[in-house]
């Protein structure tokens, strides 16, 4: 992998559903890369909470759909303008390097998908553990979950037709 991989523009993509205790820090950490060209895509599934207006306040790709994760990701990646997909969970923070990330991780290689390592809040050590674990299975497994997330080419994505 280059450290010199050129950085293309991210499609951010945000399966929502009640979101408003979390969605303002995940949506706040954003904003750079608003501010750098890429695109925020926040997918809500109805609802009954203030996330939709609060969403409104960073970004006005905001779309409704039926509440289901999936289906709420694959609208997104339809909605999404750029080739590189990133797909966050509401209550997720990704580093305010990511978009390099995520070119080094794509560049010089065949592979055209990824995702992070998980970090989860907190200082009790049960939590490093928790990481550590989870992290090791994706290593070996090669099985990874949303909450590390998971970064795609768009036509790869497409090609397996998005999410089941």
């Amino acid at each position: 992998m280059g450290s010199n991989a050129s950085v293309q523009f991210l499609s951010i993509v945000i399966p929502t559903y009640n979101e408003s205790r979390s969605i303002q820090e995940t949506l706040t950490t954003l904003m750079p890369f608003i501010q750098a060209g890429h695109e925020v895509i926040v997918v809500d599934g109805g609802s009954e909470d203030e996330t939709v207006s609060l969403c409104k306040l960073y970004t006005d790709k905001i779309f409704v759909e039926k509440k289901s994760r999936s289906s709420q990701m694959n609208f997104g990646a339809k909605q999404a303008s750029n080739e590189i997909l990133v797909f966050l969970h509401a209550d997720t923070v990704l580093p305010s390097n990511a978009a390099s990330l995520i070119a080094n991780a794509l560049s010089g290689s065949s592979k055209q998908w990824g995702h992070f390592k998980v970090k989860l809040k907190g200082e009790k050590f049960i939590l490093r553990i928790i990481e550590f674990f989870m992290n090791k299975r994706s290593c070996i497994t090669g099985i990874v979950t949303g909450d590390q997330t998971i970064f795609i080419e768009k036509k790869l994505f497409e090609l397996a037709n998005g999410y089941k």
